[in-house]
């Protein structure tokens, strides 16, 4: 399947199946990405959603930055809701607080600037 890019100043660099709605969004490659968020930006992996105004997500596959400003360097199924919330990595991590991070294994960072590995 084909990439789509259907708002302006958006860019896919490359990969399959990846799509961009949000306003100056930019997907790196990979398969079946999806950066709604205005300015958010995938750098790759699969299955990735960026929804979130300024949000970022390195890689990995089927993580979520929702938040603003929310950011997943990668890992499988962390979701980062929170504004400003960070997930460097690992697995089923949310990190849903105000400037909270998740790191490790399930870890759940829930509370404004709460810091949780598991």
């Amino acid at each position: 399947m084909l990439n789509f890019v259907q708002s302006a100043y958006s860019v896919i660099g490359g990969g399959t199946s990846n799509q961009e709605t949000g306003f100056t969004t930019t997907i790196g490659g990979g398969a079946s990405n999806n950066a709604s968020g205005q300015a958010a930006t995938i750098g790759g992996g699969t299955t990735n959603n960026a929804s979130g105004a300024n949000a970022v997500i390195a890689g990995g596959s089927s993580n979520a930055a929702s938040g603003i400003q929310a950011a997943v360097a990668g890992g499988y199924g962390n979701v980062a809701s929170g504004r400003n919330a960070v997930i460097p990595g690992g697995a089923y991590n949310i990190a849903s607080g105000l400037d909270s991070l998740a790191a490790g294994n399930a870890s759940h960072a829930t509370y404004r600037r709460d810091i949780r590995v598991e």
